[in-house]
């Protein structure tokens, strides 16, 4: 498939269904803050890499690294982000 073909729904779907589990682990992780309809920009990369990086091998793609790279990034915009976040304490 070359970049100028366009997706079947097949392809489409598998894609869709491999990025929900990406989601669900990240969330799992920590790593989402942010609802499904309004992704933060500084986001947006680091996702698409994971998601392409998950969904290589669907395509015969072995080759594609970028994943855990864009896994990094998006630990680190959390990490930073967290940062600058207030701690609220919770008292029994």
């Amino acid at each position: 498939m070359s970049g100028a073909e366009t997706l079947g729904t097949t392809d489409s779907d598998k894609i869709a269904a491999r990025a929900a589990g990406v989601r669900a682990w990240l969330s799992e992780e920590g790593l989402v803050y942010y609802p499904d309809d309004a992704i933060p920009d500084a986001v947006k990369l680091p996702l698409a890499k994971i998601v392409a990086g998950e969904c290589a091998t669907l395509f015969g793609r072995d080759d594609y690294k970028n994943g855990g790279i864009g896994y990094q990034e998006l630990r680190q915009h959390c990490s930073k982000r967290s940062a600058r976040q207030p701690v609220s304490s919770e008292f029994f």
